[in-house]
């Protein structure tokens, strides 16, 4: 009788074990979801920040000097610029030569994409000086 009682202890104890581990397990993947919705939440927060014309000028103005090589918080919504409501972002843009001090942040409106769409709301075209191309369209704080 005492073997028969150690033999279900064991085979007890190694379920309890494993539910346990199904316990961590469940709350680690709970963890992990809270955190995958609030950096989700965390990336789109600054879209209800409404940014004046000055707003636009102390952040370009912040940014002349920093170079944001190497970062991984861009590129980034900033909120919505107050003469149209469109979002706001920042880059982290190089072209052609790059070595880290070059690497700088641009402000462009998100979701516009050309110089046509960029005339239409009195924006500014930002053109990649290097090659040409069209990186995107800015805020025009005058």
């Amino acid at each position: 009788m005492g073997q028969q009682k150690d033999e279900e202890s064991k085979r007890y104890g190694c379920l309890i074990s494993k539910m346990k581990n199904k316990k961590f397990l469940m709350g680690l993947l709970i963890v992990v979801l809270i955190g995958i919705i609030f950096l989700i939440y965390q990336k789109n927060f600054d879209q209800d920040n409404i940014l004046t014309k000055q707003d636009i000028i102390n952040r370009i103005e912040s940014n002349k000097n920093y170079s944001c090589y190497n970062n991984d918080n861009y590129p980034k919504i900033i909120g919505k610029y107050s003469d149209n409501n469109l979002n706001v972002k920042e880059i982290c843009f190089c072209s052609d030569y790059c070595p880290p001090e070059l690497w700088h942040v641009i402000i462009l409106y998100e979701n516009v994409t050309s110089k046509e769409q960029c005339a239409e709301i009195g924006g500014i075209d930002r053109i990649d000086f290097a090659w040409g191309g069209y990186i995107g369209c800015a805020p025009n704080p005058e």
